[in-house]
This record gives structure tokens, C-alpha cells and sequence, in this order.
């Protein structure tokens, strides 16, 4: 094998392990110095880096060209599709693996590290060295090199940020963590002689935020609920498996219905849980970000609490008449038997007719005093005010699937499974399509904005913009039953 060879798969790299792939690894594996573990030891699992939704980091060996001949690794897609990430176990394997499995992109991101800042995929922003406003984990760091190592260059994963201090993750590196300092706009690399930093591609979160945002919430595949309110740094267990049926997200509150029918709240993710009901009584939730909860029970009739207690509960419909509940800050709403929709501006306030008799089919109302509705044509239809008039259509008869309201942002599934949003409750139309088209089977919003949405494929997605680009992933396909937030 030629020299150029060698250099190029040390010091780039094209590919990564299938996410359920079994590697065989040593007892202990030597995070500090990978080169004396053998090739395809796992060096650092997924779980123990950016918030536990990273993936596996394996060893490429002592011999810095691995196996001969090379051998690729591919993993489905967040459409189901296998797709290449390169060549086990290279730098540029890493990072097409994470942001495959993550859902950020769906096709390999092709080059070796001082290429992919070049060939970004067009939904990733990118900042150049010098002109970089804010990193957030989960970026990409792409290095240069000054032909020392072949030209071919390097990249890294943004784990951390605090201060000016950068952790980063590696594969095909002699210690898995390396640092930067990050300072007015300039990442400076600590300890990489021959290299230069040409820029930053992020992944797909808020740019220039800290990542904070309203709870947002998921049970996964094995019916667990997870929740955060740091957009980009994983999911917090909340429940074990099999345990959480429903969940509701009001700001930082928390509601789930547990396996047995209890209601729980919680005020924040690592709050702790209240139970709340007997188990058995609650048959739907929802929470306001004012601490404001509101239940269906088993007979059918409505509840309402301002208090994460089994007391207090105030009853405010009669067994068998209400089929659909929703709670925006201190604002409350449901519709009763007779397909009506009332609304209150209290968690024990009076109710305003807000719907004619028999045309209310989902409401939802938000934190900015908002309504959405699904009226009986199925045509979707918001307002700004708790009266039944000057109501304002945002989808026409029969298409629309599903809504959500949360401050004064709206969202909507339409009947091709396609999402849109918008900020205005005023006029016809006027919604911005947010997903591609038939990507969206569940959405909500939460109080500041964030839109959640399970995906075709099954996984959870996250944005605070009004745009197709900027999902993060919480979950890969098939992880994603429910979402709240």
C-alpha cells in the first residue's frame, strides 16, 4: 500500500458502523490512545456523548489504513433507505454516520475532511474560521492541513461548548477527545500542529441560541417517555418501558398518562413525578405552561387542577360529554358531546361558546389566548379571540389531519401527511409548508415556538423556525410513538 494511501486513511475518513452492527472490542478499551486497541473496538458509545444521541466511536487499529481491502458501512436513513457512510473506521465515517442516524441529512455527505465544508448539504448552514457566531454541539469542525498528512485534512464533532472552551470528538484519532478555544469568532485547535480550522457546519439546531426552549417530550418505540428543554442535548428518561401511554407539554410542564390510567405532572424534566390521579381515571391529558392541567376520566367527563396534586380537582363537564381537551398557558378548551367547542380563560373560569353545535372536530388552544380548529368539513380555522365568530380559514374542507397552537404560532398536518405553520391567526391561507410532502404524522407546538412532529419514518424532529430546514432529530426512525412540546 502506497504512503498516500496510508496518509489519506489517517488523516480523513469515509465511513462508519451500522448503528445495530456488533463490533467485537477488547475488555477495556483505550480511549486516551485508540492505536492500541484493535480495528473496530469500540472505543465511546453513543450513549456518553452529545446528551446520549450521539453513536459509536470505533478504533481503526495500529495500522492507520485498516483492513485491506476497505470495507464501507451503510445504515437506513431517516426514509428506510441504506445508505453508504463511509469507510470503517475514517473521520468523515463519523460524521456521515451521526447525521444519518440523526436524520440531518439523507444521502452521504461525500469528500474527505477538508472537502465537507465545501460540500455541505445545502440544508446545513456553514460559517468560516474567523466569521463564526456561535457553535452548538453536534457541529462539525472541518480542518485543513498543510500537506503534511496528504492534504486530505480533517474533521470533528462539536460535543460540548462552555465558555470558550470546545470539546470534540473523534474516530481515527489517537485519543477520541480533543479541545479547541473558541473566541471571537475563531475556533483555535489545542495541540494540532500542521492544521488549520477552515470553518463550521452546524447541524441542523436554532442558530446563535444556547439550545433552551420549552420541555419538549417523546415516547420511543419501547413506550418510554423522554424529555428535555436544551434543544440539542439529548432526551432525559422519565418513565421505564412500556409505562407512558399519553404526554402532554405545557412550557416546562410535564403531564403523562401511565400504563395502569393515572395521571402524572411534573414541573420541569428533572423535577421528579406527582401522580395525580388513581390509576384507572385518567383517560387523556393536557398541561398549560402556566401549571394549569386538565384531564378526561374514565367516565368521560372533564377535569381541571392549578395544582400538581391529586387534589383540587374541579369538575367542569358531566360524565360522557367531552371528546377532546387542549391547555395553553391558563387558557383551557375542550369540546363536548354534541361536537361544540367552549373555551375559558381560567382553569376554573366560566366557558365562551366558541364553535356552532356539532362543528367542532379538534381544537387547540394556546398560551397567547389563540384558538385552532378542525371544523366539520375538516377544514382547519384560527382565531384570536374566545368567541363563536371572525373565525379565519387556514385549510380548506378535508384537508387537514391534525392541529396544533402554541403562543401565537399555528401548525397543521394537511391530507397529504404534509406540515405547515404560521404566525399569523389573520386572513385565508397564508401557511408556510414546514415538512416535505406526506413527512408529517403527528405536530404539536410548544409555548416559545418549538414545532415537534413524528416524522414517516417514525422519528421525533424539532424546530423553533417556520421552514423545512433546521429539524434536529431527538430520535432515529422507528423511536418516536408520540410527541409533546
Amino acid at each position: 500500500m502506497s504512503l498516500s494511501k496510508q496518509l489519506r486513511l489517517l488523516f480523513c475518513c469515509l465511513s462508519v458502523l451500522l448503528v445495530s452492527m456488533v463490533v467485537p472490542g477488547i475488555a477495556s478499551a483505550s480511549i486516551t490512545n485508540t492505536r492500541a486497541d484493535g480495528w473496530g473496538t469500540n472505543e465511546l458509545s453513543g450513549s456518553s456523548w452529545l446528551g446520549g444521541q450521539g453513536v459509536n466511536i470505533y478504533s481503526n487499529g495500529s495500522s492507520v489504513s485498516g483492513p485491506s481491502p476497505d470495507t464501507y458501512n451503510h445504515i437506513p436513513n431517516k426514509n428506510g433507505t441504506s445508505t453508504t457512510t463511509g469507510i470503517e473506521w475514517q473521520c468523515v465515517e463519523l460524521i456521515n454516520r451521526l447525521y444519518i442516524a440523526r436524520g440531518w441529512i439523507t444521502s452521504t455527505w461525500s469528500g474527505d475532511g477538508n472537502q465537507l465544508y465545501a460540500n455541505a448539504p445545502s440544508n446545513l448552514t456553514k460559517e468560516a474560521n474567523g466569521s463564526i457566531t456561535y457553535l452548538n454541539p453536534g457541529d462539525v469542525i472541518a480542518l485543513d492541513d498543510d500537506g503534511t498528512y496528504g492534504n486530505v485534512g480533517r474533521v470533528g464533532i462539536v460535543n460540548s461548548v462552555s465558555g470558550t472552551t470546545v470539546q470534540i470528538v473523534n474516530q481515527n484519532t489517537t485519543a477520541v477527545y480533543s479541545s479547541a478555544t473558541f473566541n471571537s469568532g475563531t475556533i483555535t485547535m489545542n495541540g494540532w500542529a500542521h492544521y488549520s480550522v477552515q470553518g463550521v457546519i452546524h447541524a441542523p439546531v436554532t442558530g446563535g441560541s444556547s439550545g433552551s426552549t420549552d420541555t419538549f417530550m417523546v415516547i420511543n418505540s419501547a413506550g418510554a417517555a423522554f424529555a428535555n428543554n436544551q434543544f440539542n442535548s439529548g432526551l432525559v428518561p422519565q418513565t421505564a418501558n412500556g409505562d407512558a401511554l399519553k404526554i402532554a407539554v405545557g412550557g416546562n410542564y410535564m403531564g403523562l398518562i401511565s400504563s395502569c390510567g393515572a395521571a402524572w405532572g411534573a414541573s420541569s424534566p428533572t423535577s421528579g413525578w406527582t401522580q395525580m390521579t388513581s390509576c384507572g381515571d385518567a383517560r387523556d391529558i393536557a398541561v398549560g405552561s402556566a401549571g394549569v392541567f386538565m384531564i378526561i376520566d374514565s367516565c368521560g367527563a372533564a377535569w381541571t387542577n392549578n395544582a400538581i396534586s391529586m387534589n383540587g380537582w374541579l369538575q367542569r363537564t358531566a360524565c360522557g360529554d367531552t371528546t377532546a381537551i387542549s391547555v395553553g398557558g391558563k387558557n383551557i378548551a375542550l369540546i363536548n358531546a354534541a361536537g361544540t367547542a367552549y373555551a375559558s380563560t381560567s382553569w376554573n373560569g366560566s366557558w365562551s361558546q366558541v364553535s356552532n353545535v356539532g362543528d367542532a372536530h379538534a381544537i387547540a388552544v394556546s398560551s397567547g389566548g389563540m384558538l385552532m380548529m378542525i371544523n366539520g368539513c375538516g377544514g382547519a380555522f384560527t382565531n384570536n379571540a374566545f368567541v363563536n365568530g371572525g373565525w379565519n380559514q387556514k385549510a380548506g374542507c378535508g384537508d387537514a389531519r391534525a392541529i396544533a397552537a402554541g403562543g401565537h404560532r399555528f401548525a397543521l398536518i394537511n391530507s397529504a401527511w404534509t406540515a405547515f405553520a404560521t404566525d399569523n391567526y389573520a386572513g385565508n391561507g397564508g401557511m408556510t409548508q414546514i415538512s416535505n410532502d406526506g413527512d408529517a404524522h403527528q405536530i404539536s407546538v410548544g409555548d416559545t415556538g418549538t414545532i415537534m412532529m413524528v416524522t414517516a419514518c417514525g422519528a421525533a424532529a424539532a424546530n423553533n423556525n417556520i421552514s423545512v430546514n433546521g429539524w434536529y432529530a431527538p430520535t432515529v426512525c422507528g423511536d418516536a410513538l408520540a410527541v409533546a412540546g
